[in-house]
Parts: structure tokens; C-alpha cells; sequence
């Protein structure tokens, strides 16, 4: 085993940043090397090194910054925090909530898991870096920089949050373990920050010019090392994710476009979906249609889709192949191989009352915030967890993530993944969407999936864990179609936009696509819920078929003329892409292909 490293040793070290960063390497290179230790070869060397790196990670914190009497609840759970034990996590986070400090002390005092130090003090670091210090309460979106007795000190909470990266940035880790593959996300984009968007920090967090240009050289490694290690999918592709952000920057990269993946088994949706943005809203925006090689689309399905002007096929596997994608997985990967600065990507079974780039450029949220997300129905699923599982993998939330209706007890589904748009010029976006396609790897939605409905929630947690500020839409997903005599309204799941006007919905021109697709939708109304209480679903089997909203004059919306028509335009083109020969029969007869 490696000696044993008694807590007041880690401390002594900790006081002398340099001495500990040495101390880490030689521990390190005795380890990778086999050098004798002092005893018999350790059974799991690297983890040891990486919990000896977060002890004197949390050792150094103190006296950092001062808080309270009573904490401000850091978890921001609402509740009483539930900590699992999935990522090495403890009850200490229920002790978080309620613990108190001395004018010396500092949050992560007053956590009892040396482990979850680390979260606190990167929180707080991002915090600072996204401009949170000394703003209001309403003001911010992270939170932990809130209520201090006295100003932060960046560049004392600078020393460990670096020393940590510095520790573990070659070391492999757990892959099923995502509070630390949240860690060392959080330690990538701390370093992508201050090496291109913030350099000044370097100065400030150096003693001298001599140590800045070291702090600098130490940035690109922890940089460089640290994407290989969690993100080598990426690689060759793309040598850095500056690379990556340099292209989307690049004024020859087309400024938006459309993203769709399909297999065969969702090809009618998607060549439907497709035209109907064609030929019913005239959509001209570019399209890709990313597939998962050439078992999931065959030559015909591939040469009519590359026949609709605008629309090009993409095998995703030839620019990320290393990343096992599979299924739903593939969601964020296709926003982030798409070759659009802004993508929105798009369900094969997604139809809309607007066209999707008037969408974008209206919205007051993706100005602000370079992504939209929509929520899903609020509606509670036995089989799924609960918020403690979240705990776990984010045991310093934000603030405005303990606002959800997923953290509040409210929904256990938030976001619905059937439209995303990211703007992947944004540095802190492309981090987030980088770590959502990470959480949909194989290794680690093994995990996820176990505890939520597929993608969906890996998007809104992955921003979360990296505190990268976002908002969902101001509404709740609905339903659209016919109005029944107790007020509610049946149908697919819909979504309105900021404003409350009818925008897409899932499932195709179709009641319900899972019960069958001989009964089409009635376009007559839509309804929706505003703040996730007061409604009422009734249920098909498992399925939510229709919503009695709590407000019905509110929150049932009556189709005009035109949208109406439009329902009529995606029912008559479906029948014809499902009459008499299909839809190659289709596309002989509109685009000249013969099969």
C-alpha cells in the first residue's frame, strides 16, 4: 500500500500549495512507475492518490472565504438534502443544509465528506468567474457566492480548486462515477476560462509574472490532459475544444441550422417532418440528418433524404465513433457534430406551428442564455427516482436549479429533449453540451438511464453541474387536439413559446403514435400548465393522454384558421407519402429517384 498520510501532514502540506503539487507528482510517478512505497503494492493506486489530492484539496480552503451563522443551505435542495452513496457521497450533505460557521470557517467546514469539498469550492470559483460576486439574491444563478460575511477571495479559493485539477488531471477515474466526472468537468472549463476568455485572473491569482506564465503552462496541461482523459472521443477529430469553439466562431460556418437523427424505424417520421418545414412553413434553413452507420439508414432511405434540397446525411460514427453511441444517445452528439454555430435539433416526429428559425430569433431566452430548453409534462412516475439520486451527482446545486419542479417535488420528468437549441460559439455551452454527451456514453448512461427517462434530463444536469447559466421556457408541456366534455384537451405532447402561441409538438400528425397511427389528430385545441400544480392527466395505460389544466381559460388555447389549415397540410402529406407505393413512390414522383 502507499504510506499512510495522517490528516495533520495534509494540512501542514496544504499551506504550501507548491510543496503539495510536488508531493502529488512524486506520490504519482512512484505509483506509475512501481516504485517500492514503503509496503505491498497498492490495490487501487490511482484512487488513493486522487482521495489524497481532494483531502489536502479541502485542507487548503480554509480560512478562504467566511460565511454566515447558518449556512445558506448550499445544497439548495428546498428540503432536507438525502445523500446516496452512489459517487462516494455521504449523509453529510443533510448536515449541509443546517450547519453553521464561524467568521473563520468556510462552507466546506462544514461538510463532514472531505470529497464533497471540492464541489463547494469549484462552485464557488465559477460563481465568481460567471460575475456573481456582491450581485442580488434575484440577481443570480449559481447562488453559493451568497451571504458571506466578508468579500471572497478568489485568489485563495484559487489555490486548491488548482491544486486538485493539478492532482488528477492524467489519473483515469471511475466512469460510473459522475460526481467525479462532473469534477473534472468543472476543472476543464475553470481552465478554458481563464486561458482564453478571462487572462487577467492569471495575474490576479499569481504572486508574480513569472508565476503567472507557470500558471499558464499548468492551465494548457490540465487542459490537454484532462480532455483526453474524458473527452478522447473528440480526438482526432478536433486536437482541442478551442479547435472545436474556433470552428463555430468561424464566419464560413453557417450561422444556424436544422439537426434530425432517424433510423429506419423513424424514417416516415422524419422525411414527414422534414417536408412539412419544406413545403407547409417554408423553412429554408439547412438541415443534417445524422445516422449511427450503415445498419441504421440503407442506400434508398439515404439517397431521398440527400434529395430534399438542403438536407444533408451525416454518419456520426465517422466523426465520433469512439463515443459508443446508441439509441437516444445520440441527441446531444448530433447537436455537437452538426456543422451549424447555432443548432437546433429536432425529433424525427416533431412538428411546428412556426418555423423553427423564427423560433430562434424571436426568443428572449436564447439571446440571453444561448440554448433553449422545454419542459416536459408534470407528472410523477413511480418507476423513477426521486431528486436523491441528483444529490449525488450534484450535491451543490444551484440556485436555480432547487427552483424546478423536479427538485421541489413537483414532476420527476423536467425537460423534454424533443427540441434543443444550443449556440456552441458560447464557450461555457459547448463545455455543458461536451458533458451532456459524455453522461450519454455507454459507461455512464448505463448509470444515468437507471435513474431517468433516457437523454432528456442529462441536458439541464449536465449545465447544472457546470454551472453554466440557462432557463427552461415558461411553460409546461401540454397536449393538443380535440376538447373533451370535462375541459381537457387529448392528444400528443405540446409546447407553446415564450409567449404563450402554439409552437411543435411530438408524436407526429397522430393522437397518440404509441396507440396507433390510424387515428389522426383533430386540430382543434391546446392545452398547457404554467406552473405545475392545479392540473389533472388522465392516463391511457401509461400514457398521458389529456390535460385538464388547473386554469382552463388560461391555459387552453383555440387553434385559429391558420394553424388549423396547417394540421390539415401534415395530415394530407402523410397520406401521401403512405399511399399506394410509399414513400419512394413519393419521392420518384417529386424528385425523380428511382430505387
Amino acid at each position: 500500500m502507499l504510506p499512510k498520510i495522517s490528516t495533520t501532514s495534509l494540512r501542514r502540506t496544504a499551506l504550501r500549495p507548491r510543496t503539495a503539487v510536488l508531493f502529488f507528482v512524486l506520490v504519482l510517478l512512484l505509483v506509475q512507475f512501481g516504485l517500492p512505497t514503503g509496503g505491498a503494492a497498492a490495490a487501487k493506486p490511482k484512487e488513493e492518490v486522487e482521495a489524497a489530492a481532494v483531502e489536502a484539496a479541502t485542507a487548503t480552503t480554509k480560512a478562504a472565504t467566511a460565511t454566515t451563522t447558518k449556512e445558506k443551505a448550499w445544497v439548495y435542495a428546498g428540503t432536507e438534502a438525502k445523500a446516496a452513496t452512489a459517487s462516494g457521497a455521504t449523509a453529510a450533505l443533510t448536515a449541509t443544509a443546517t450547519a453553521t460557521a464561524t467568521a473563520t470557517e468556510t462552507p466546506t467546514d462544514a461538510l463532514k465528506d472531505p470529497r464533497l469539498s471540492i464541489d463547494m469550492i469549484q462552485a464557488q470559483f465559477i460563481d465568481y468567474l460567471n460575475g456573481e460576486e456582491g450581485a442580488s439574491e434575484s440577481a443570480v444563478f449559481g447562488g453559493s457566492l451568497l451571504n458571506l460575511t466578508v468579500p471572497f477571495n478568489p485568489k485563495q479559493v484559487w489555490k486548491p480548486v488548482h491544486q486538485y485539477a493539478l492532482s488528477i488531471q492524467s489519473l483515469e477515474y471511475n466512469r460510473e462515477d459522475i460526481l467525479e466526472l462532473a469534477r473534472r468537468a468543472r476543472a476543464m472549463l475553470i481552465a478554458y476560462k481563464i486561458l482564453h476568455e478571462q487572462q487577467p485572473m492569471m495575474t490576479l491569482v499569481s504572486e508574480s509574472d513569472k508565476e503567472a506564465a507557470t500558471v499558464q503552462v499548468e492551465l494548457e496541461q490540465v487542459l490537454s490532459n484532462l480532455t483526453t482523459t474524458v473527452y478522447g472521443w473528440t480526438q482526432p477529430f478536433y486536437k482541442t475544444i478551442h479547435d472545436m469553439q474556433l470552428e463555430y466562431l468561424d464566419p464560413s460556418t453557417p450561422e444556424m441550422g436544422l439537426v434530425f437523427s432517424t433510423g429506419k424505424e423513424h424514417f416516415e417520421f422524419a422525411i414527414h417532418g422534414i417536408l412539412s418545414l419544406r413545403n407547409l412553413l417554408n423553412c429554408t434553413l439547412p438541415i443534417e440528418v445524422q445516422y449511427m452507420g450503415a445498419n441504421d439508414l440503407d442506400v434508398s432511405m439515404l439517397a431521398a433524404l440527400d434529395s430534399i434540397p438542403g438536407v444533408k446525411t451525416v454518419d456520426i460514427l465517422k466523426k465520433f465513433g469512439a463515443s459508443e453511441i446508441s439509441g437516444w444517445a445520440i441527441k446531444p452528439f448530433a447537436l455537437l457534430a452538426a456543422g451549424f454555430r447555432t443548432s437546433i435539433f429536432i425529433d424525427a416526429d416533431a412538428l411546428f406551428f412556426q418555423d423553427p428559425e423564427v423560433m430562434v430569433n424571436n426568443s428572449l431566452l436564447f439571446k440571453e442564455y444561448g440554448q433553449l430548453f422545454y419542459m416536459d409534462r408534470s407528472i410523477f412516475q413511480p418507476k423513477y427516482d426521486s431528486v436523491d439520486w441528483f444529490y449525488t451527482i450534484d450535491p451543490v446545486m444551484t440556485k436555480y436549479a432547487s427552483t424546478l419542479r423536479y427538485t421541489t417535488n413537483r414532476s420527476n420528468h423536467e425537460m423534454e429533449s424533443g427540441v434543443v437549441v444550443v449556440d456552441k460559439s458560447r464557450s461555457d455551452v459547448l463545455h455543458a453540451l461536451l458533458l451532456t454527451c459524455q453522461m450519454n456514453s455507454k459507461t455512464e448512461r448505463e448509470v444515468v438511464y437507471s435513474h431517468v427517462y433516457g437523454d432528456k434530463e442529462t441536458f439541464w444536469m449536465a449545465w447544472d453541474m457546470l454551472r453554466v447559466p440557462f432557463k427552461f421556457t415558461p411553460n409546461a408541456g401540454g397536449t393538443l387536439g380535440r376538447k373533451t366534455e370535462t375541459g381537457s384537451v387529448c392528444g400528443p405532447l405540446f409546447h407553446t413559446d415564450e409567449f404563450n402561441n402554439p409552437l411543435w409538438w411530438n408524436g407526429g400528425p397522430f393522437e397518440c403514435k404509441y396507440l396507433t397511427t390510424d387515428a389522426y389528430l383533430q386540430f382543434e385545441y391546446a392545452a398547457f400548465e404554467t406552473n405545475g400544480t392545479g392540473h389533472k392527466w388522465e392516463m391511457q395505460g401509461e400514457m398521458p393522454l389529456c390535460l385538464l389544466p388547473g386554469n382552463t381559460t388560461l391555459e387552453v388555447i383555440k387553434l385559429n384558421a391558420e394553424q388549423k389549415k396547417l394540421g390539415s397540410g401534415f395530415i394530407d402529406l402523410y397520406e401521401e407519402l403512405r399511399s399506394e407505393g410509399g414513400w419512394k413512390s413519393y419521392f420518384t414522383k417529386t424528385f425523380g429517384l428511382s430505387f
